[in-house]
């Protein structure tokens, strides 16, 4: 006998499997048949065939939700959809299972099954069949999306009356959410955040109003969410109580002059606390303090008292007593205005709108009173700070003080002054001049000398040098100019004599020095000169001459003189109109 070696089977699908004892899954269900080869160890074979062998189709589990999408509680009704494929075998068994990982087993397929969601989210719900064979589906799920807005905003739970206050709407959910603002339970505004204020009839019988604000929001899914608050209007409600005291009052209780002193007190009513006080009782003084609530007034007129307050929401309220005190007596309203400049400082003195004004009195500040003038100028002396007032008085001689606004007087003097290191000399001679000028104020910047034939202007002060080329009487002014823009002036008269220098050697070589023999200056409106060689002989002769070159060293023709010893004459008239006569001798020394 031979032992087999080898199985095979032919599942009847086109697949094999070989062993004595394999297993095997058909990928698909239907009806086949399965043939077995045996092949012993010297290969010979046998085969046997199964025929028929049913291989089931799994059941499909499918399930479907009320509604995929709810609102948190939301209360699902899940219908059993599941199916047997056309098999034949029945459904045996349901295994739900939640997103919680709870479990419902059902055994009929029209039976359905209930599950509340209680949180907001996204969660999946399984289905798994068992068939009467043992069969098991794949596992089947759905999703049911379960939102919740959120209805939350921010506010300041104490607005003030007549003020734009702005809600700021923090809410969370499905977009697109739509919003819907309530005040006291009426529909206000659909915008995300609220902006708005309270318009409240004001009465001293109360300081604050409630009111009810109320947001409702919608998701996506239709879900709503709402929320409420209180909010209080603060109206502050600001009153004075005050009382007057002062010795000129007459029989019928009226003030007939002044000083009269005024004691006021805040008795106002506040839903909060009172954080600012700020007074203003009407003669220009006023308080932020509480407690300091007295005034003086000082003067003749009609005045009225305000009192702002500021509570603690920053809510505010005035009130204004108009005309509340009247005191009798003369008034007037004075001033003082500049008439001049900082260079010639001057003051005008007025006394304005006039009231039963019967004398005057003008204390300058300095010791000098000036009376019964209604408006004049002064120049104040000397530099300094004053404080001018005036005394007003009536017929019944009610004595009113006005302090002025003080004057700070700087008497800006500028002085010029100067030295000259002589006061005549001779055409070309040079003279030094040294400024010694004074100010009171800003110092000196710009100093002009005017020498009537010429002018140097410098900003330093140093000393000066000039010469003058023509004779006669001139004038030097020097004007100086402080910072401020302040000058003065001051002159002197310098004496010029007309005598001329002339050289006495002259070198006409080419070499462009000396080659002239001139005069050192113009000074000669015209005159006539003469040049003789040692023996009488002419060799230059000009008349109604001008201008400093008398020769070039040439004669006549233009040939070269000879070097040597020559006799010059001039006479001429002088630009100051004095007439000059100069003679001498002048060597030529060609060199060539």
């Amino acid at each position: 006998s031979h032992s087999f070696g080898t199985f095979s089977f032919e599942m009847g699908n086109g697949a094999t499997v070989n062993g004595a004892n394999p297993t095997y899954a058909y990928p698909a269900s239907g009806a086949f048949d399965i043939v077995l080869t045996a092949t012993n160890s010297v290969g010979c074979a046998d085969t046997e065939t199964l025929f028929g062998l049913d291989a089931l189709a799994l059941p499909l589990a499918n399930l479907s939700p009320s509604s995929s999408t709810g609102c948190s509680v939301f209360d699902a009704v899940f219908t059993n959809n599941s199916v047997s494929q056309g098999n034949g075998v029945g459904l045996n068994s349901f295994l739900w299972t939640f997103e919680d990982a709870s479990t419902t087993t059902t055994t009929d397929v029209n039976t359905t099954v209930n599950y509340s969601f209680t949180t907001e989210g996204s969660f999946n719900t399984t289905l798994v069949v068992t068939d009467d064979f043992g069969c098991v589906s794949p596992t089947a799920s759905t999703n049911v999306l379960i939102t919740k807005p959120d209805a939350t905003f921010t506010l300041d739970t104490v607005v003030c009356d007549l003020e734009n206050f702005t809600v700021v709407n923090t809410s969370t959910g499905a977009q697109p959410l739509p919003y819907e603002w309530y005040v006291d339970g009426v529909s206000s505004s659909v915008s995300t955040d609220y902006n708005g204020q309270f318009d409240e009839v004001g009465d001293p019988s109360y300081n604050s109003v409630s009111h009810t604000l109320q947001l409702i929001t919608t998701d996506a899914n239709g879900c709503m969410d709402t929320l409420q608050s209180p909010v209080i209007v603060s109206m502050p409600y600001a009153d004075i109580d005050y009382s007057f005291s002062g010795a000129s009052i007459n029989q019928f209780g009226e003030y007939t002059c002044p000083p009269v002193f005024a004691s006021l007190t805040d008795i106002s009513d506040v839903y909060g606390t009172i954080t600012d006080w700020e007074w203003d009782f009407g003669n220009g003084n006023g308080s932020i303090d509480p407690d300091n609530t007295q005034a003086t007034y000082v003067f003749a007129g009609t005045y009225s008292a305000e009192l702002i307050i500021t509570d603690d929401e920053g809510c505010v309220d005035t009130i204004l007593l108009v005309d509340y005190l009247t005191i009798s007596g003369p008034s007037a309203a004075p001033d003082w205005n500049p008439a001049g400049d900082i260079c010639d400082p001057s003051y005008e003195f007025i006394a304005a709108d006039q009231v039963n004004v019967a004398s005057i009195v003008w204390d300058m500040g300095n010791g000098v009173t000036i009376s019964d003038t209604n408006a004049f100028t002064y120049q104040y002396p000397e530099s300094g700070n004053y404080q001018p007032s005036i005394l007003v008085y009536d017929t019944a001689n009610c004595e009113i003080s006005y302090p002025l606004v003080p004057i700070n007087v700087t008497s800006n003097l500028v002085d010029a002054l100067f030295s000259a290191s002589q006061s005549s000399g001779e055409v070309s001679e040079v003279f030094t001049f040294v400024d010694l000028s004074t100010v009171t104020a800003a110092p000196i910047e710009v100093w002009d000398w005017d020498f009537s034939t010429g002018d140097i202007s410098n900003f330093t002060g140093d000393d000066v040098d000039y010469a003058w080329v023509i004779p006669g009487q001139h004038t030097v002014t020097l004007t100086v100019e402080d910072g401020n823009g302040c000058s003065d002036s001051t002159s002197m008269v310098i004496t010029i004599t007309g005598d001329i220098t002339v050289p006495n050697v002259f070198t006409p070589n080419g070499d462009g020095t000396n080659d002239f023999f001139s005069i050192d200056f113009d000074v000669f409106y015209t005159y006539d000169y003469i040049i003789l060689n040692r023996w009488g002989g002419v060799v230059r002769e000009q008349q109604d001459h001008s201008g400093v070159v008398l020769w070039d060293g040439l004669t006549p023709s233009g040939n070269e003189c000879a070097d040597g010893v020559y006799f010059y004459k001039i006479d001429g008239e002088l630009y100051d109109g004095s007439m000059l006569s100069k003679h001498g001798y002048v060597t030529l020394i060609r060199g060539n």
